[in-house]
C-alpha cells in the first residue's frame, strides 16, 4: 500500500512539473515564432538592418516579460 501511495504521488508531482514547463516553452515558441513573422515582415519593408534588429529584439524581450510576469 506505501509503494502504490508513493508512486501515485510521484506521478502527481511530474506531471505538475511537466505543466509548468511546456506551459511557459509553448508561449516561448509563440514568442520566436512571432518575432521571426516580425522580422520578415519588416525585412520586406527594406528598412535598415539595424532598425528591424533592434525592433525584433524588442517583440522578444515584451514577449518574455509578458510570460514572465503571467
Amino acid at each position: 500500500m506505501a509503494n502504490e501511495t508513493a508512486l501515485i504521488v510521484l506521478t502527481i508531482v511530474f506531471a505538475m512539473i511537466l505543466y509548468a514547463i511546456v506551459d511557459k516553452l509553448l508561449a516561448l515558441v509563440f514568442i520566436i515564432g512571432g518575432a521571426a513573422l516580425f522580422f520578415i515582415g519588416l525585412q520586406a519593408v527594406q528598412l535598415p538592418m539595424t532598425i528591424v534588429a533592434i525592433l525584433t529584439l524588442l517583440i522578444i524581450v515584451l514577449g518574455i516579460y509578458k510570460n514572465i510576469r503571467k
